[in-house]
């Protein structure tokens, strides 16, 4: 016997926990959602499964608005996820001036350390964010501080080249010639040497930062750093500054020349010698014209020749 079709009702049951669907809200910016569950007894600091909190997420992503209704609602704005970062450092990361600048004036603390020691203005200032670099500046954040590997927020900017950033934090007195405190001493000038990044050289001479510092023991001056990676735009900037006497570079162009040689720089060699040959020995020559036929570098060895 057959039974006749029968209508069946599937009962939907929500099993995720109000937390989670706020976090996941905020992901989404879906900030009629947030406001609802900010409505029922849901606390919006209950981490998900990565230890991310709604005003990580919001931060994260740059949801003003879901920012505003979870730090109305009391979440706490210092809250740190596993690595030690709050809201504020993610949202320093993203460089969203107006959730940062929210962050702040709900109290958020901008000198609060992730666990290798970086700040909302190292990562700022590393990625190259000067509307937020600026904000944390006018809140005081500290501008000298150091990451667990020794390096201040102006280290970082200079190697990354981020000549707007570098600005500021001179404008703000950061320390031109703080060495590296994890042990080789390089400092802003030798990172923005190292790395190509001549107009950065050029700002820091003109900030009048310490050509003649050393790294690594006083063996490695800026010019070191330059000729040995092959920077030549900077070779030239510092040699241009000694002429017109903004800096002298001493002993420098004969170390130079030898690490230029060593790592086959020929354009770097070629500026050297155009500017100092008169300034070097018989010796001096030598020394660099083995350090590149030692490495294979013929090209460099006729030079040196000539």
């Amino acid at each position: 016997m057959l039974c006749p079709p029968s209508t069946v009702q599937l009962l939907l049951l929500d099993f995720w926990p109000p937390d989670v669907k706020l976090i996941s809200a905020c992901a989404e910016n879906h900030c009629e959602e947030v406001e609802a569950l900010l409505q029922k007894p849901v606390s919006p600091d209950v981490p998900n499964h990565d230890g991310w909190t709604a005003l990580h997420m919001a931060a994260w992503e740059g949801h003003l608005q879901c920012v505003s209704l979870l730090l109305e609602a009391g979440a706490k704005q210092d809250q740190e996820d596993p690595f030690g970062s709050t809201a504020l450092y993610w949202a320093a990361e993203n460089g969203d001036p107006k959730v940062v600048e929210l962050l702040l004036a709900a109290g958020a603390d901008q000198d609060k350390a992730a666990n290798d020691g970086t700040t909302a203005l190292h990562i700022a200032s590393a990625i190259g964010h000067p509307q937020v670099v600026e904000l944390l500046l006018v809140a005081r954040a500290d501008k000298d501080t150091a990451a667990l590997d020794g390096t201040t927020a102006l280290h970082i900017a200079a190697g990354n080249g981020h000549t707007k950033v570098v600005q500021l934090l001179l404008n703000a007195g950061a320390d031109k010639d703080m060495p590296r405190a994890d042990g080789d001493g390089t400092t802003a000038l030798h990172r923005a040497a190292g790395m190509g990044h001549p107009e950065l050289v050029q700002l820091l001479l003109a900030a009048a930062a310490d050509v003649e510092k050393k790294a690594f023991g006083g063996g490695g001056s800026a010019l070191h750093f330059a000729a040995g990676n092959g920077r030549s735009e900077v070779v030239q900037v510092l040699i241009q500054a000694s002429a017109q006497g903004i800096t002298e570079l001493t002993r420098d162009p004969r170390i130079a020349l030898d690490l230029a040689a060593m790592f086959g720089q020929l354009e770097t060699v070629q500026l050297l010698l155009q500017a100092y040959r008169d300034h070097f020995s018989f010796g001096d020559l030598w020394s660099a014209y083995a350090s590149a036929e030692r490495n294979g570098h013929r090209d460099v060895m006729r030079v040196l020749l000539a």
